[in-house]
């Protein structure tokens, strides 16, 4: 569906982990690679990483790739969440 989106990528912290994973989100207004670091916390409710705003559209919809290239760890993902951004 057509609107903006809140991205989300839980995952589970651990000493092996990759500080470096970088998770690419091509979307309607082009393209965000965050790069995450698994061996930190995550932010949200200490399990989930925002990965940003995106705009997604019937033929520009988000993609989420998570990659080991170039990685200095193990990669986990446990998954990607993309929210509906509420109106207030």
């Amino acid at each position: 569906k057509d609107g903006q989106y809140n991205g989300r990528f839980p995952y589970a912290t651990a000493p092996n982990r990759a500080t470096n994973v970088p998770v690419k989100v091509p979307h309607a207004d082009g393209e965000k690679t965050v790069m995450v670091n698994e061996k930190q916390t995550p932010t949200l409710d200490k399990a989930v990483v925002p990965l940003g705003k995106f705009r997604c559209t019937a033929d520009k919809p988000a993609v989420v790739t998570v990659t080991t290239e170039g990685t200095d760890g193990y990669v986990v993902a446990d998954a990607v969440q993309l929210l509906p951004v509420v109106a207030k």
